[in-house]
């Protein structure tokens, strides 16, 4: 960022989002002198720096479902010629209100920078209502 304002007068982002820090319990910045922080070591002996397999095998998992879902779709959507009198089954109008609402709920997380509420909208979204079976 520094170099691009220093070459071109000018940020190369409106808007850029780095944090390194986090809240205690009670809600102020984690520091040493505070006394609300937990050391890196106690974190790594009791948690591991590995990522759990259990993180790993539900984003695959997820990730399947999806694929599969829109490959589903892709079918559907071949030759797909869209009709201004075509009438909405109620399935239709649902998951219409419910895609409707998750665009919603995903835009207003992401304006928030609240990524973990936008990703959890997705997740809930394509797991237990669009590909729930």
């Amino acid at each position: 960022m520094v170099r691009g304002i220093a070459l071109f007068d000018k940020s190369q982002f409106k808007i850029a989002l780095i944090n390194g820090m986090m809240r205690g319990t009670d809600g102020r910045m984690m520091h040493k002198s505070y006394g609300n922080y937990i050391p890196l070591s106690e974190v790594l002996e009791k948690y591991g720096a590995d990522v759990s397999w259990e993180g790993l095998d539900f984003v695959r998992r997820f990730l399947t479902k999806l694929w599969n879902a829109a490959r589903f779709v892709a079918m559907f959507l071949e030759n797909y010629k869209p009709r201004k009198d075509a009438k909405l089954r109620l399935v239709d109008k649902w998951i219409l209100e419910l895609s409707n609402k998750l665009l919603r709920e995903v835009t207003e997380a992401l304006e928030e920078y609240n990524y973990y509420k936008a990703s959890q909208a997705i997740i809930d979204f394509t797991w237990h209502k669009f590909c729930d079976h």
